[in-house]
């Protein structure tokens, strides 16, 4: 079986280096290259949206609790201005707001630790793209 799925692994290389013009080996290390760079870009997209939703949460957390205190029975506190941004109506969209951006945070964090396993172990992600293709699952 092993030997199979090797074999149809050697044909599609050679079947793409055939067409493309190129050895198979400029083939496989230019999938190789590919999941690195893949992994790179989906790391820094990753890293981006966990920075936002993280600024969002705290935002969003910060913002009611000094809406709050500024609302509060205490007259004397001084007015930060945060309650401008938000009112006691806005508990809610502020909770909705709070658990989209967690959501986005877990879906984020597991595509950063994914990508960082291709640009870790190009060559294994460069054999399961093969085998993806060879299944017919991409």
């Amino acid at each position: 079986m092993k030997e199979e799925i090797y074999g149809q692994a050697s044909q599609y290389i050679d079947a793409i280096a055939s067409n493309l013009g190129v050895a198979a080996e400029h083939v496989y290390g230019m999938l190789v290259r590919q999941q690195v760079i893949s992994g790179w870009v989906w790391m820094g997209v990753g890293l981006i949206v966990v920075i936002v939703c993280l600024a969002l949460i705290t935002f969003t957390i910060v913002a009611n609790v000094k809406a709050k205190w500024d609302k509060s029975f205490w007259s004397r506190a001084p007015k930060n201005g945060y309650a401008k941004y938000l009112t006691y109506g806005d508990e809610v969209f502020s909770l909705v707001m709070v658990a989209v951006a967690v959501v986005l945070l877990v879906i984020f964090s597991i595509i950063s630790v994914e990508s960082a396993l291709k640009v870790a172990n190009p060559e294994y992600y460069a054999i399961k793209e093969i085998m993806d293709v060879i299944k017919g699952g991409k």
